[in-house]
C-alpha cells in the first residue's frame, strides 16, 4: 500500500466517526452507531495498522458510548474490553484510558457525556 492510500483509508476512518458525530448531534444515533460498525467491519481487511491506528480507537470509543446511551450495554462491554486490552500499556492521562477508568468505577454519566 502506498503512501497515498494509507491517508486515503486514515481520512475514511477520521470522517466515518465525524459522520456518526453529526448522526448523533442531529438524533439518528441508530444511523451514528451504523456508520461506526461499519468501519469496524471495513478496517481488517485494510490490514493492522487501521485497526489499531489512533482515530479508530476515538471511533471505536465512540461506538461503546453510543452503544451504552441505547442500552446495549453487552456491545459497548465488549468494545470496552478489547480498548482496554490495547490501552493497557498507553499513558492513564489518555482520555479514552481515563473514560474506561471513569466506567470502571461508578461515574458512568460523565463518560457518557464525551
Amino acid at each position: 500500500m502506498d503512501d497515498l492510500q494509507k491517508h486515503v483509508h486514515i481520512a475514511y476512518v477520521s470522517a466515518a466517526d465525524h459522520m456518526a458525530t453529526a448522526l448523533e448531534e442531529s438524533g439518528d444515533i441508530n444511523g451514528a452507531i451504523t456508520a461506526l460498525v461499519d468501519l469496524q467491519e471495513q478496517l481488517p481487511a485494510l490490514g493492522n495498522n487501521f485497526v489499531v491506528h489512533f482515530y479508530n480507537l476515538d471511533a471505536r470509543w465512540h461506538l461503546a458510548r453510543l452503544y451504552r446511551k441505547t442500552g446495549q450495554v453487552d456491545k459497548a462491554e465488549k468494545v470496552e474490553k478489547g480498548l482496554r486490552v490495547q490501552l493497557k500499556l498507553a499513558d492513564p492521562d489518555v482520555a479514552i484510558v481515563r473514560g474506561l477508568k471513569e466506567l470502571s468505577g461508578s461515574d458512568m454519566q460523565a463518560a457518557l457525556q464525551h
